[in-house]
């Protein structure tokens, strides 16, 4: 019975489950700091707020990073359905270039991260 007691307190104790569950939440932080920096950043281009459609973009964007942190890959996230929309590829740009000048993530390993984006365009708004 003790050595079944021990057994078990070693398990808690050494299992990889915590180190897990620290890892998923630091790098829960990385990516919450992340989208607050790209919310913070991100400039819709003039000819998308002159547009008078009401439609949804949604996309995903896949984010790499070297060792050190620095970002090397931004691209949309090869599942993603790339439309032939001006607007679209537009936003797609903008959300791009807002990553790349962002540049450095405060991590310490080579990492991917996914980044959703959702614009929402409504003829309705009053752009000047």
């Amino acid at each position: 019975m003790i050595k079944v007691i021990c057994l078990f307190l070693l398990l808690v104790v050494f299992s990889p489950f915590n180190v897990f569950a620290d890892d998923g939440k630091a790098m829960m932080d990385i990516e919450h700091s992340l989208n607050n920096q790209i919310k913070s950043q991100l400039q819709i281009p003039a000819k998308v707020l002159r547009t008078k459609i009401d439609r949804d973009y949604i996309f995903q964007l896949q984010i790499k990073t070297d060792i050190k942190g620095r970002i090397t890959s931004v691209e949309l996230d090869p599942n993603e359905h790339i439309f032939n929309d001006e607007i679209y590829l537009e936003l797609v740009q903008s959300a791009k270039n807002t990553v790349w000048n962002i540049g450095y993530i405060d991590i310490k390993e080579e990492v991917v991260i996914y980044v959703p984006f959702h614009f929402k365009i409504s003829a309705k708004d009053d752009v000047n």
